[in-house]
């Protein structure tokens, strides 16, 4: 029997020697050596720190390995187990605790590096609606300032009606040891929480699923968005995504650029190739251990196609791109499905495998913990043990200057912990330190935590430095702790610099500190990233508002991918809707360039239909989602996390943009800014249009923007054929009997523009119009570029029949004065002490607000009727306004 079983053990090792590898690695310098192995624990969280202790959570266990003396690790010890289904995501290391980042909170595990016995977790943040394990929370990682970022999921993506591309959901987080609060409203996104969990903020927001977070050595931030998983022709691809703060990406609004060239308010994803996309995790790799090729690269654990590829990171203006390259692979028939991937051990890369067959809510899985390594590298895999939180401070500031990223890394962020001795060391290097060391970035950094005058003067004198690097992480380092009564002038003179990605930070930093932000830069620099945009949308500019159901609307203003710099306009765009006014955004958005009115319009359509994430349930938020029983709008259960201490969660809710409008009541200043958008329906520049009918149908009833959406190529192809509601283009019908049945754009064509000047001065148009800059005309609408701006319809309407369509932005004030006089005309100034009315004369008079007994705005023009009496007349009229270019 013995001899028997023998055998027996023999033929099964020989036929496992012999089965074919489950995954391998596509580069022969590469081999994959084999850890562990468990059938129940189904590993998912790896973290590695400097010592070689190796850190894994799975579904509701962690566990840690200890590195052998002679050898890879030891036998696994379990640390902490979690209550059924807890789903351990993510791990960061912080001196001698355990940051755990679960399905729907984050715990800190005190003393758990090196402490076995007697372990506890403590909740740093919860109240995430715990709904959806796979869109949760999942990315973790410790940045330059020594804050956590957190990313998240869009807990309700699978209840969205994929026909109406836009949501939001509102919930209450709490946080730190104090339970304090604060409320999100928004979808996927990213958090920064300072590592006692008292201060929490949103840095970034509109992912659909990022599962991963990793800084690179410049500190620049990434992460890899789940596809769409709806909507196949528009919206599937995955992105990866460069994550800036106050970054907004749409979801579930638009997906890429490539899908939708003509949106000026999406940001460009680093590589449009990916197709369906299902990442879970991702690092950063930039050691000397592997081959120079691996170096400088994003690696991310690709479930759906049980792969870990590679993405070599190449700057691309204000972003970064990358295509994909092949490093792990698992084989085709196999259920091998990489889910994790980390570097530690000097420089070597760690993997989790999960073998399944097929996707699961929750899942019971076998899997696999490996190491990645070199062919040539001996079977004990030696390594350099550097224990961060026994080394002295000056051990630590040497390991900054080491070519590892990995080790610079994990000494930034033990540096962190010993603040403030840290940072005045920091400070003082930094005064000595070369522009070609390595831990520069570091130094700053750290000096930048002190927010100290002395070392506020250094860091603002960094932003000249000749690096580019250099001066992107000063101005981010003071936009993140301040730059005092200098901030206007520090981060407006970072709109001047050469290099984009500075450009950008002077923009969040005067989104966070400007009190007078340098206007004419901010708009020129966003205008610089139009251009293309606005060259597409004048093809097919020969197209009618009346002709919308035609294939050519379709196609109008499309062009392949291009280079736009859409971070610095969606910033520049984000600041003016922070801290513009509505007569900035109103002028913008009138402007004789069509780059200025593309700005303007994303203003103001961030205004009207992007919430902020943080601020308190509001106007915002419809009551009606609001609900106290825990249920959301779409009635399925949210269950704000498992609170085993009993806290009780704010209740939550979802809603769209057009709840928001049907809920509440616009205020005049909010009905002038749909009045804006509403003006740019008939823009000469189909792309122009196109941008603003893309917020208007974000705020129209249903349908109306089946229509909108429909006819104007926005979205999928919906049934609905019926007339435009809530807008009409100009009609025939709007005009004096004797001007109906003329063509008047072939009309204006023929006209002769040189008589229709004479008569635009001798009728006195000029005194309530401009044409150009600096004219004197005020009052009424700039008429300068109107023959890009609107089309002929619109402008003979315009003209014959001014109390036809009339803006909010210039309707006619009847105003009862105290003497008893009456008056009418259109306010275009006013104070506390007085107002000036533009009468139908073009005179202005000026009346003192004692004066006024009552005023009313009424639905009509200070524009008489009656200027126009041929259609000669209008002919030459219309080919002088056309003329205007």
């Amino acid at each position: 029997m013995r001899l028997w079983l023998q055998a027996v053990l023999i033929m099964a090792l020989a036929l496992t020697a012999c089965r074919r590898p489950e995954y391998k690695m596509l580069d022969s310098r590469l081999k994959i050596v084999p850890l562990d192995t468990d059938a129940e624990e189904s590993y998912l969280g790896l973290a590695i720190d400097g010592a070689g202790r190796m850190f894994v959570g799975g579904r509701e266990a962690l566990f840690v390995y200890e590195p052998a003396a002679h050898g890879h690790y030891k036998k696994r010890q379990e640390l902490l187990r979690f209550p059924p289904d807890t789903w351990i995501y993510n791990i960061a290391l912080r001196g001698p605790d355990l940051y755990l980042l679960t399905a729907s909170a984050l715990y800190i595990v005190p003393g758990g590096v090196a402490q076995r016995q007697n372990l506890h977790a403590q909740k740093l943040l919860w109240g995430f609606p715990d709904l959806q394990c796979h869109a949760a929370m999942h990315g973790l990682t410790f940045g330059p300032d020594g804050d956590l970022y957190i990313s998240m999921g869009d807990p309700v993506w699978y209840q969205v009606n994929f026909g109406r591309p836009d949501h939001w959901t509102h919930w209450t987080f709490h946080h730190g040891p104090a339970d304090a609060t604060m409320p999100y409203v928004g979808t996927g996104g990213v958090l920064r929480m300072s590592p006692d969990g008292r201060e929490l903020s949103v840095y970034a927001t509109g992912t659909r699923n990022d599962c991963g977070l990793a800084f690179d050595a410049q500190w620049n931030l990434f992460g890899p968005d789940n596809d769409h998983e709806q909507n196949f022709d528009e919206f599937v691809p995955g992105r990866l995504l460069h994550i800036t703060e106050h970054a907004y990406f749409n979801w579930p609004r638009g997906w890429m650029t490539e899908k939708q060239p003509w949106r000026a308010d999406l940001l460009q994803t680093m590589t449009p190739h990916l197709g369906r996309y299902v990442p879970v995790g991702l690092c950063y790799y930039n050691d000397e251990f592997l081959p120079a090729e691996f170096r400088n690269s994003l690696y991310v654990a690709r479930w759906g196609v049980r792969t870990i590829p590679r993405y070599p990171l190449e700057a691309a203006g204000d972003t970064f791109r990358t295509e994909e390259a092949p490093f792990l692979k698992g084989a085709d028939e196999s259920m091998a499905r990489p889910v994790n991937v980390v570097v530690g051990r000097s420089g070597r890369m760690f993997g989790v495998v999960c073998y399944m067959p097929h996707n699961d809510g929750s899942p019971h899985y076998k899997s696999d913990l490996f190491m990645i390594t070199t062919a040539e590298d001996p079977s004990e895999a030696p390594f350099r043990a550097f224990d961060e939180t026994k080394a002295t401070s000056d051990e630590l500031f040497a390991e900054l200057e080491t070519p590892s990223w990995e080790r610079r890394f994990r000494a930034h962020v033990e540096l962190t912990r010993r603040e403030p001795a840290a940072g005045a060391e920091a400070a003082r290097r930094l005064a000595l330190a070369r522009n070609d060391s390595r831990a520069m970035l570091h130094l700053i950094w750290l000096a930048a935590a002190q927010t100290n005058a002395a070392t506020r003067a250094t860091l603002i004198g960094l932003t000249h430095n000749p690096v580019a690097a250099v001066r992107l992480n000063a101005v981010r380092a003071l936009a993140r702790f301040g730059a005092g009564a200098a901030a206007d002038e520090v981060f407006g003179a970072a709109l001047d610099d050469p290099d984009a990605p500075v450009r950008l930070a002077g923009l969040a930093g005067l989104i966070d500190h400007g009190s007078q932000p340098p206007w004419a830069k901010v708009e020129a620099l966003a205008e610089g990233t139009l251009d293309a945009i606005v060259e597409a949308g004048t093809r097919g500019s020969g197209l009618k508002i009346e002709d919308w159901d035609s294939p050519a609307w379709q196609t109008a203003g499309q062009s392949p991918h291009w280079e736009n710099s859409s971070y610095e306009r969606q910033a520049a765009a984000f600041l003016l809707r922070a801290k513009g006014s509505p007569a900035q955004w109103a002028e913008l958005c009138e402007d004789p360039d069509p780059r200025r009115r593309i700005l303007g319009i994303l203003a103001v359509g961030f205004r009207l239909t992007k919430p902020e994430p943080d601020q308190p349930p509001s106007r915002w938020v419809p009551k009606s989602s609001v609900l106290t029983d825990g249920t959301n709008y779409f009635g399925a259960d949210l269950v704000q996390g498992r609170d085993e201490d009993q806290r009780v969660c704010a209740a939550a809710g979802t809603f769209s943009t057009q709840a928001i409008w049907l809920a509440v009541t616009m205020t005049d200043e909010e009905k002038k800014l749909v009045a804006l958008l509403e003006h740019r329906l008939l823009d000469g520049n189909k792309n122009v249009a196109r941008q603003a009918l893309f917020f208007l149908r974000l705020i129209r009833n249903r349908e109306a923007e089946q229509v909108l959406a429909t006819e104007w190529g926005l979205a999928r192809r919906l049934r609905s054929r019926r007339a435009l509601p809530n807008f009409r283009a100009a009609t025939a019908t709007n005009l004096p009997a004797a001007f109906r049945e003329f063509d008047w754009a072939k009309e204006a064509a023929a006209g002769n523009p040189q008589r229709g000047h004479e008569m635009f001065l001798s009728r006195g148009c000029n005194r309530c119009h401009s044409i150009a800059a600096g004219d004197g005309g005020s009052g009424g609408p700039s008429l300068a570029g109107a023959g890009s701006r609107f089309n002929v319809p619109y402008l003979a309407e315009s003209v014959m029949a001014p109390n036809a369509v009339v803006s909010p932005l210039f309707r006619w004030t009847a105003l009862q004065l105290t003497g008893g006089e009456e008056i009418n005309g259109l306010v275009v100034n006013e104070t506390s002490e007085e107002l000036t009315l533009l009468l139908p004369s073009t005179e202005r008079r000026v009346i003192r607000q004692d004066q006024v007994e009552s005023r009313q705005v009424q639905n009509r023009s200070p524009m008489p009727e009656g200027l126009i009496n041929t259609p000669a007349d209008l002919r030459d009229l219309l080919a002088f306004l056309t003329s205007l270019r």
